[in-house]
């Protein structure tokens, strides 16, 4: 079992060092920033990068057989690709 000179001495080890400047908040809003600009930019990349393209869109025009002025009928609907809610 330890005597009482080796329990002070391990006490004095658990002390804290208050001696050492503390770090100045200069250091840590630094630090802040450098690591949300890097975000941003990881943000930007992946936006930049990743965003699928256009898909291609192919046009035919319907013609009449038979006479020039002809009106194409169709019927049918169209299905909405986003849904909206508007309320008061």
């Amino acid at each position: 079992m330890p005597d009482a000179a080796d329990k002070s001495e391990l006490l004095k080890e658990l002390r804290i060092d208050r001696s050492a400047p503390p770090r100045s908040r200069w250091r840590r809003a630094r630090l802040g920033l450098v690591v949300a600009l890097v975000l941003a930019a990881a943000g930007l990349g992946w936006f930049a990068l990743g965003r699928a393209t256009a898909p291609a869109v192919q046009v035919a025009v319907a013609r009449s057989p038979g006479q020039e002025s002809a009106v194409l009928d169709a019927s049918g609907y169209v299905p909405a690709r986003r849904q909206a809610t508007v309320s008061a």
